[in-house]
């Protein structure tokens, strides 16, 4: 997609005024705007794609439609970050922050049914644009009615359910509330931005409620991390640094740990004519309070040094980065 289709679409939202589409008559022989800038004419948004023509004239049109719809879509998602990005706080506990700021990537798996083809034009390169709108208004009473629908799937877990539960079982219960938490609070975000108000006045309320029940588990949970492979003190601190620095940590004994995170390393290391370079791979497996594997992840980095210890410290600072970042998104369904 274009930078100038980029901002068409934000610039759609924002208008005040509206534009015509242009008609046929009014283009004949010319590229039509919406190839470079969709218009807003009322409550409709539009995007435009495009695709190669080829023989198969069904899957050229196809493949134009959905880089027109994934085009408004971007608009949207791009939106909802900016003020996702106002409405989070420092004060926020590092799972939560993400939380928020993940929410916005799920607005591609909202589904809008709502979503029209308008036009189309060939370039005489052998292109394929089309234009797609979306009515926002008729949008937005859809989105309320599936979140009125979803409304019962996000209901705190049972007691029943949770009764002599161990602990893994409690945090995937409520990880399976938080994912349609998730749904409902992109489908709000939509609905804001097509009607200028929550999709319902209890919502707000309701979904910090609900944020602030699961992040209150998650930021209880201990981890104890546990290097396999005689990495070092040093290289222990290296590891851990990255956690540290967005709120999480470990505690120091396996027996205060309500988890293990479980790490194992192997490394290549290379002689270089002016330095060293080490190939590193990390295995981590989190394993929960009776001792089953709940969580894999893997990652390979490359570390550069004037010595194999410096090469080693590079890599395993890349690795621990991928580590963290990987741990926190498991946390968020």
């Amino acid at each position: 997609m274009s930078a100038a289709t980029a901002l068409g679409v934000l610039g759609l939202l924002a208008a005040c005024t509206s534009t015509p589409v242009p008609s046929d008559t009014e283009r004949v022989g010319e590229r039509p705007s919406w190839v470079v800038q969709p218009t807003r004419s009322g409550p409709v948004v539009y995007g435009s794609g495009g695709s190669p023509l080829d023989d198969n004239l069904a899957a050229s049109q196809s493949r134009a439609r959905q880089a027109a719809t994934a085009d408004l879509m971007t608009g949207l998602r791009v939106r909802i970050m900016a003020e996702t990005r106002s409405e989070v706080t420092e004060a926020d506990g590092a799972v939560s922050r993400l939380y928020s700021q993940s929410v916005s990537s799920r607005v591609d798996d909202i589904e809008l049914d709502d979503v029209q083809l308008e036009d189309t034009w060939e370039s005489p390169d052998g292109f394929l644009y089309v234009l797609v709108s979306l009515d926002t208004a008729r949008a937005a009473e859809r989105l309320r009615q599936a979140w009125r629908d979803d409304l019962p799937a996000m209901a705190e877990p049972t007691a029943s359910e949770l009764d002599g539960a161990g602990l893994w079982a409690r945090f995937t219960a409520w990880q399976r509330v938080m994912t349609v938490v998730g749904r409902q609070q992109a489908r709000d975000q939509l609905h804001r931005l097509f009607a200028g108000r929550a999709v319902d006045p209890d919502w707000p309320e309701l979904y910090q409620s609900r944020r602030q029940q699961y992040t209150a588990i998650v930021d209880d949970i201990s981890l104890y991390l546990d290097t396999r492979d005689a990495t070092g003190q040093d290289n222990r601190t290296v590891l851990t640094a990255p956690w540290t620095e967005r709120g999480l940590g470990f505690v120091d004994q396996p027996a205060a740990a309500d988890w293990t995170l479980r790490l194992s390393t192997r490394r290549e290391n290379r002689q270089l004519e002016h330095g060293h370079q080490v190939l590193l791979t990390v295995n981590a497996e989190l394993v929960d309070e009776l001792g089953q594997i709940r969580w894999q992840t893997s990652t390979q980095r490359r570390g550069l040094g004037g010595s194999s210890d410096r090469a080693l410290r590079q890599a395993l600072n890349s690795a621990a980065e991928d580590l963290v970042t990987a741990w926190i998104n498991s946390l968020n369904p």
